[in-house]
C-alpha cells in the first residue's frame, strides 16, 4: 500500500524538487560542461601538438634520409682517403647540408672494417658507441633503409644521450667500402620544450623514450609507463594525465603528448565537492522553513482529505464548513458543490450510457449491404426469362431475408435462426453461382438454443464469396461448424477460395482492434464491434488465412448470456 504523504511535506519536497534541485542539477551541469570544456581544450592541444611535432620530426628524418642517400651514391670511400680535392669536395657538400639545418647533426664515415675515417666531431665515447651499433645492424637490411635510435646501454649511468641514427653502405663494383651517415642527438629534443604542462616524448615502437627530459614518465628502463601508451585519461606517478598518442613512419616511431591534468581536476571536485555541501545546507533550511509555513494549512487539509474519504465510502451527503478566506476555502464551497451533483451525474451516466449502446448496436445491425439486394434482384430479373421456378425460389428467399433483417423488435436471436438466415442467403447465392458454389452448416444442435447479435453471419459469408473465387479458384466451398473452447463457443465459417493476401490480412487485423474502422471491410468490423459491444471485450471475431488456401472467421461467443450483465462492461 503507498505510503499517505501529508500536505506539510509535500509542500517540502515541492519546494526542493522545484526550487532546490534545478539550481542543484544546474551547477552541476555547469560543472560538467567546464569539465568537458576543458577536456576538450587539453584534447585538441594535444592533437594540434602532436601533429605539428610529429610533422617536424617526419621532415627532418626525411632531409637527412635523402641526403644520406646522395652521399652514399656519389662518395667514394678510396677517393676521400687519397684526393684531397674529392675530400674537400664532399665535406663542403656535407658542411653546407648540416648549416642549413635547423636541428644540425653529425657526420661520421667509417670503412668497410667499421674503422672510423672522418667525423664532424671528436667524441670518443659517442664514436666507440657508434662503431659497435653499426655492427651489430650490419645484416638488418631495414637498418640501412631508415633511421633508427642508439642507446646507451653499456653505461650504466647512461650518461651519453640517446641519439637518431641515419646511415647507409657505400659500394662500388667491388662491394661495400664503407659505411656513412648521421647521428642527431637527443639534446635537440627537450621533452618540455617551453610548453608549460604538456610533454612531448618521442619513442621508439617499443616505447623506449627517445626526448631528454621525461624521466618522470618513465621506468627504469627507459620506457614509457603502461598506463599512459594508451590515449586518453590515465595516471602516472599519481598524477593525472591526458594522453595522445601519434605514430608515424610506417609505426616505427611514437609521438606522444602528455599533458597534466591533476590541478585541472583538484579544482572540479572541489567544485563539486562545494556545490554538494551549499545544496545539503540549502536543502535543511528550506526543509525546516516549508514545515512551518505549511503547518498552519495542515488542519484544513486534513479537514479537506477526510471528507473525500466519505464521500470514497459512498457518502455522497457529505459537506465541509471552511472559512479561512483563501482557496481553501473555495475548495471547500467547490466540494460542497461537487458532492451535491456527484449523485445526479451518476444516475444519468448510466442512463446515457445504456441509450449510446443500444442506439449503437441497432446503427450497426441496420448497415446491409445494399449491393446484395441489387445483385439479387438484377439475378431475379435474369432467372424469370431462364427459369420461372428458381426465380421464384429466389424472391422468397430474399423476401423472407429482408423480414428478417428489418425486424427490430429483437436484437438477439437463438442460433437456429441466424443459421436458418445463413442457409436462405447461401440459397440465394447458389442460384447465382450454380456448381461453382457448395457450403456445408454443421453446427451441434445442442447449441441451437444459445443467443447470438442477429445478422452476424451474413457479413461474413459475403467476404467469402467476394474474395474467395479467383484465377486458380473457380469454385468455392463454404463451411459452417462449432466447436467448444474454454469460456464460450467458437462458430467458425471457413472457405477454401484463394485467401488473403499477408499484407492485406495484417491490415484487416489491425483494424478489428481500433474503435472506428477506416478500411473497406466494414461488415467484419461491424459484426466484431458488435459481438464487444454485447458480450464485453473478451469476445469477438478473429480472421486466419493463407494465400491459396482458404480463410477461417471464427466467432467467439459465451455459452451462457445474460442482457443486464452487459453495459456495465462497454466502452462507449
Amino acid at each position: 500500500m503507498k505510503k499517505q504523504i501529508s500536505f506539510k511535506e509535500e509542500l517540502r519536497r515541492s519546494l526542493i524538487n522545484h526550487a532546490l534541485l534545478p539550481f542543484v542539477l544546474l551547477t552541476f551541469a555547469v560543472v560538467l560542461t567546464i569539465t568537458a570544456i576543458g577536456f576538450s581544450i587539453i584534447r585538441r592541444k594535444n592533437i594540434d601538438s602532436a601533429t605539428a611535432y610529429s610533422n617536424e620530426f617526419v621532415q627532418l628524418i626525411e632531409n637527412y634520409s635523402k641526403e644520406a642517400d646522395k652521399i652514399s651514391e656519389r662518395l667514394s670511400v678510396s677517393l676521400f682517403c687519397n684526393q684531397s680535392e674529392h675530400r674537400v669536395d664532399e665535406l663542403t657538400e656535407i658542411y653546407g647540408f648540416l648549416n642549413r639545418q635547423e636541428i644540425r647533426g653529425e657526420f661520421y664515415l667509417f670503412d668497410e672494417r667499421f674503422h672510423q675515417i672522418f667525423g664532424t666531431r671528436d667524441d670518443n665515447v659517442l664514436e666507440g658507441y657508434l662503431e659497435n651499433h653499426l655492427r651489430m645492424n650490419k645484416n638488418d637490411k631495414d637498418f640501412w633503409k631508415s633511421a633508427g635510435f642508439m642507446y646507451d646501454d653499456w653505461n650504466l649511468k647512461r650518461a651519453t644521450s640517446p641519439s637518431c641514427v641515419i646511415f647507409r653502405k657505400i659500394e662500388n663494383e667491388q662491394g661495400v667500402t664503407g659505411y656513412g651517415g648521421f647521428v642527431i642527438s637527443a639534446d635537440y629534443f627537450p621533452t618540455n620544450p617551453n610548453r608549460g604542462n604538456q610533454f612531448m616524448i618521442i619513442t621508439n615502437r617499443f616505447h623506449r623514450a627517445f626526448s631528454q627530459g621525461g624521466e618522470k614518465f618513465c621506468n627504469d628502463r627507459g620506457k614509457i609507463l603502461e598506463p599512459i601508451r594508451e590515449e586518453g585519461l590515465s595516471v602516472a606517478n599519481y598524477q593525472w594525465c591526458y594522453v595522445t598518442r601519434e605514430s608515424i613512419l610506417d609505426g616505427r616511431v611514437y609521438i606522444y603528448a602528455i599533458s597534466e591534468c591533476t590541478i585541472f581536476l583538484q579544482i572540479v571536485m572541489i567544485a563539486s565537492a562545494m556545490v554538494f555541501f551549499l545544496s545539503f545546507i540549502i536543502s535543511y533550511v528550506i526543509y525546516r522553513s516549508a514545515g512551518k509555513v505549511a503547518k498552519k494549512k495542515t488542519d484544513i487539509m486534513y479537514k479537506l482529505m477526510g471528507a473525500f474519504e466519505e464521500v470514497k465510502e459512498g457518502n455522497l451527503d457529505v459537506t465541509v464548513d471552511i472559512r479561512s478566506g483563501d482557496e481553501f476555502e473555495m475548495m471547500g464551497n467547490t466540494f460542497n458543490m461537487m458532492s451535491g451533483s456527484i449523485r445526479d451525474l451518476l444516475i444519468r451516466q448510466q442512463e446515457l450510457t445504456k441509450e449510446n449502446t443500444t442506439s449503437m448496436i441497432q446503427a450497426l445491425e441496420s448497415q446491409f449491404n445494399p449491393h446484395f439486394l441489387f445483385n439479387t434482384l438484377e439475378s431475379i430479373r435474369y432467372m424469370i426469362r431462364q427459369n420461372v421456378d428458381l426465380s421464384e425460389k429466389m424472391v422468397v428467399n430474399l423476401s423472407k431475408l429482408l423480414r428478417y433483417s428489418i425486424q427490430t423488435s429483437d436484437k438477439m436471436v437463438i442460433l437456429a435462426e441466424e443459421l436458418g438466415f445463413a442457409d436462405k442467403y447461401l440459397q440465394i447465392m447458389l442460384c447465382r453461382y450454380g456448381e461453382r458454389l457448395q457450403y456445408e452448416i454443421d453446427i451441434n444442435e445442442s447449441f441451437h438454443e444459445i443467443e447470438i447479435p442477429k445478422m452476424v453471419m451474413q457479413p461474413i459469408l459475403e467476404n467469402s464469396i467476394k474474395y474467395g473465387y479467383g484465377e486458380n479458384h473457380k469454385t468455392l466451398k463454404i463451411s459452417i461448424t462449432s466447436e467448444i473452447v474454454e469460456n464460450g463457443i467458437e462458430i467458425l465459417i471457413n472457405d477454401d477460395g484463394k485467401g488473403i493476401e499477408p499484407e492485406l490480412l495484417k491490415k484487416l487485423q489491425e483494424s478489428l482492434e481500433v474503435r472506428h474502422n477506416y478500411s473497406g471491410h466494414i461488415g467484419i468490423h461491424n459484426v466484431h464491434r458488435r459481438l464487444r459491444l454485447i458480450y464485453g471485450e473478451n469476445y469477438g471475431l478473429t480472421v486466419e488465412s493463407q494465400e491459396g488456401r482458404g480463410t477461417t472467421v471464427r466467432l467467439f461467443v459465451p455459452e451462457f448470456w445474460e442482457e443486464n450483465n452487459v453495459t456495465e462492461s462497454i466502452d462507449c
